[in-house]
């Protein structure tokens, strides 16, 4: 079997040709990113947050899902108390600094 004949190498030559069709200048691409974000912001200003009330029957978890939603609340608590403690309930930083191993 030649190289021409090989669909592994056809396949790469197809991928290279539309790589080469599909390129955009970084000028467009930066536009294109900065409309997307602008987009965003504005969609995201029309949104509004919700909380939902709901009761969750533990007899029907599994033993892994009532582990991963324990541990969702012991996580949320932290992040409200730390929020409280920041003072500054509209401004805190919620991001996570250091990584836990």
């Amino acid at each position: 079997m030649s190289v021409q004949e090989n669909p592994y190498f056809k396949a790469w030559d197809e991928l290279r040709l539309r790589q080469e069709v599909f390129s955009v200048p970084l000028e467009t691409k930066n536009e294109t990113i900065r409309n997307t974000l602008k987009k965003t912001r504005e969609r995201r200003e029309t949104q509004t947050c919700k909380q939902y009330e709901l009761k969750v029957d533990a007899s029907h978890l599994s033993d892994q899902t009532l582990k991963h939603l324990n541990r969702l609340f012991l996580e949320a608590k932290w992040l409200y108390n730390h929020v409280l403690a920041e003072g500054r309930i509209f401004e805190a930083d919620y991001r996570v600094e250091t990584e836990f191993t």
